[in-house]
């Protein structure tokens, strides 16, 4: 990697590194881990006080597709931990009742919307961040799969399908952590009124979500194989 690549380009490049089925859990986590001490560390150091004051608080949708058998409630919940982990709020709108020929919205089918509500800066450094989440977590949760597929002879279909549910929710606990425990670190190394800032910012993000969201019903998870514990641990190792 070239030391004249921009913070984005190096994002980018852990990125690619973290989204390959090629390499190792830990090599894919650990390249993860760089690209988000790289956002976070960019985030912060943007953090002027005359620039930030211009900054403004918009939603951005991130579409999840697929009904009640499919896994978009799960993945949503995944992201949504990852976001608050980044500063930023979201809530999500339930759309997975739509026939494929149905739209809500303009998208067409069942889907999830999840509203990711934050500063226009902020959306922008985590864009790539959420993207590149999904697609490791997936990598991730196949192949703990593989390693477990013979568990549905035994406990049958229903009680892995709630496994693979935990392995996902606990995968995006772990870079939730590791994303948190980052930003911690980096907002202490940071100039003086840097924390005060990022609080302030916090506040202003949580005042912004719509009034009176409902609370949705826990997603049933079961720890089958560990799929708790290897999710969680698939997400945070690389800290």
């Amino acid at each position: 990697m070239s030391k004249s690549m921009s913070v984005q380009d190096k994002i980018r490049h852990f990125l690619k590194l973290a989204e390959d089925k090629g390499a190792t859990q830990a090599e894919r986590d650990l390249a993860a881990s760089r690209a988000e001490k790289l956002m976070i560390q960019y985030a912060i150091s943007s953090l002027d006080p005359e620039e930030t004051s211009k900054d403004v608080i918009v939603p951005r949708n991130i579409i999840l597709k697929g009904g009640s058998s499919s896994f978009s409630l799960t993945l949503a919940a995944v992201l949504s931990q990852v976001v608050q982990a980044m500063g930023m709020q979201s809530y999500l709108m339930d759309n997975r009742s739509l026939r494929k020929y149905q739209e809500h919205n303009g998208v067409k089918g069942a889907h999830i919307v999840l509203v990711v509500i934050g500063f226009q800066a902020d959306q922008d450094a985590a864009a790539p961040i959420l993207a590149s989440t999904l697609v490791q977590a997936k990598i991730a949760q196949q192949a703990w799969y593989r390693r477990n597929k013979h568990l549905t002879d035994i406990y049958g279909e229903n009680q892995i399908w709630k496994a693979q549910k935990g392995f996902y929710l606990s995968f995006g606990r772990g870079v939730a952590d590791r994303i948190r425990e980052s930003r911690r670190v980096i907002v202490e190394e940071a100039s003086s009124g840097t924390e005060l800032a990022v609080i302030s910012r916090g506040e202003q993000v949580k005042a912004a979500l719509p009034k009176n969201l409902g609370r949705g019903k826990p997603i049933g998870t079961s720890g089958l194989g560990n799929a708790t514990m290897s999710g969680y641990a698939a997400g945070l190792s690389a800290n």
